[in-house]
C-alpha cells in the first residue's frame, strides 16, 4: 500500500469518528502524478471542497496541505466567472473563517484554499496534519455553502 492510501485510510477513519461535523458525502482518494485528495460534494456541479497534499503547487510554488474549494466549469458557466461571484464575498468568507485564504486562477479552475507547509513523508506529523485539515474542514464547508448555493 502506498503512503497516500495509508495516509487517506486513517483520514477517512477520522472522517467518520467527526461524520457530525460535516453533513457531505467522501468520496475515495484520487491518485495523480503528484498528489493525492478526497472531495466533498458541496451541492453545486463542478464546485467540491477538498484536501490532498500538493507537490506540484497548482503551478505557482504551493507545496503542502491544502483544505479548499475547487471551482470548474459547467456547460452553462465559465470557472472564471463563479470564481468572481465568489470573490466579490472574499471578506464576508474570511471574516466568517477568521483567516485569510488563497484565491487562485489556475488556468483551468479557479481554487480557494488554506495551506499548511508540510511535507508528506512526514509520518510522525500526519495525526496533527489530519486534524488540521479537519479544523480547516470545519470552517470553509459552512462558510462557502451559502454563497456556493446563489451560483
Amino acid at each position: 500500500m502506498n503512503d497516500y492510501n495509508e495516509f487517506y485510510r486513517i483520514f477517512r477513519e477520522k472522517l467518520e469518528e467527526n461524520k457530525s461535523i460535516f453533513p457531505v458525502a467522501f468520496e475515495i482518494p484520487n491518485h495523480q502524478k503528484n498528489r493525492a485528495y478526497m472531495s466533498y460534494k458541496l451541492g453545486k456541479s463542478k464546485i467540491d471542497c477538498y484536501t490532498e497534499y500538493t507537490s506540484g503547487g497548482y503551478g505557482q510554488g504551493y507545496i503542502g496541505f491544502v483544505v479548499g474549494v475547487f471551482i470548474g466549469s459547467t456547460v452553462h458557466e465559465s470557472y472564471e466567472s463563479r470564481l468572481h461571484k465568489l470573490q466579490q464575498h472574499k471578506d464576508e468568507i474570511e471574516a466568517t473563517i477568521g483567516e485569510k485564504l488563497h484565491w487562485i486562477d489556475t488556468g483551468r479552475a479557479g481554487r480557494i484554499f488554506f495551506l499548511l507547509e508540510e511535507e508528506f513523508n512526514n509520518i510522525n506529523n500526519w495525526d496533527s496534519i489530519m486534524n488540521w485539515e479537519i479544523e480547516k474542514l470545519a470552517k470553509i464547508i459552512p462558510a462557502f455553502k451559502k454563497y456556493i448555493k446563489g451560483l
